[in-house]
């Protein structure tokens, strides 16, 4: 696939602005959920005490909620299955993100001059990359930096983990990939390989109560971005 497509899929990926910067207190206490590498999920049950795991002491929400409380449900439904489901599955993922062979990373500045150890200023290093200097997986565009092609400097191949995890330099896309709220709906990349479709649908509809229907529709550009929204109504079965 060009750069300059991946440079645009990235774009309609990641939407910095729209997206709330989430602080999940769940990091240490959901377990893993089922992933598609053959672990089997009874909905009914082990979603119900991971649910609850997630979620201490709170009944899913009523139909009277506002639609930004809904958005702050979904938000923090999402954050807690990343933990529960992704998160997990990191160390032993045959197809990691961080490689960068498939997915594009969005940078600021500060995050290029972490990972990349760099020492110079920000001006001298545009002019580096403009004159073929600079790193070969990296070019710029719109004020910030899309990196592609080799494996994050932060990412650690020997044992699959994030150097900077829980940082300040690690990139947003990387703390939302590949689940995140975005406008009142949840986005997920199937590109990922934990991402269960039936388990994320089945964990957001609880987080919604069943005054709501969570309904998927694939990007008619990119198919492997599923966006579920929330509808009211309840699920015809």
């Amino acid at each position: 696939m060009p750069r300059d497509i991946l440079a645009g899929q990235i774009n309609a990926t990641v939407n910095r602005e729209k997206r709330p910067k989430l602080k999940c207190p769940w990091r240490a206490a959901c377990p893993a959920l089922a992933t598609r590498l053959g672990i089997v999920l009874s909905v009914a049950d082990d979603l119900d005490k991971s649910f609850s795991l997630a979620f201490p002491g709170r009944a899913p929400m009523s139909a009277r909620d506002t639609r930004r409380r809904l958005a702050t449900e979904l938000a923090a439904a999402a954050a807690a299955y990343q933990v529960a489901a992704v998160i997990p599955h990191c160390a032993q993922c045959t197809k990691p993100c961080c490689r960068l062979d498939v997915l594009v990373l969005e940078l600021e500045w500060k995050q290029v001059k972490v990972l990349w150890q760099l020492g110079e200023s920000r001006p001298a290093f545009d002019r580096r990359l403009a004159a073929g200097q600079g790193p070969e997986e990296i070019r710029a565009g719109n004020g910030l930096y899309y990196a592609h092609s080799k494996p994050c400097p932060a990412y650690d191949q020997s044992c699959g983990a994030c150097r900077v995890y829980g940082q300040e330099a690690k990139p947003d896309g990387c703390t939302d990939f590949p689940v995140y709220e975005d406008d009142g709906a949840v986005i997920a990349d199937l590109r990922c390989e934990a991402v269960n479709l039936e388990v994320l649908t089945a964990w957001l509809a609880r987080a919604v109560g069943p005054a709501y229907r969570m309904v998927k529709s694939a990007d008619a550009e990119f198919p492997f971005l599923v966006t579920l929204e929330v509808k009211k109504g309840a699920s015809r079965g």
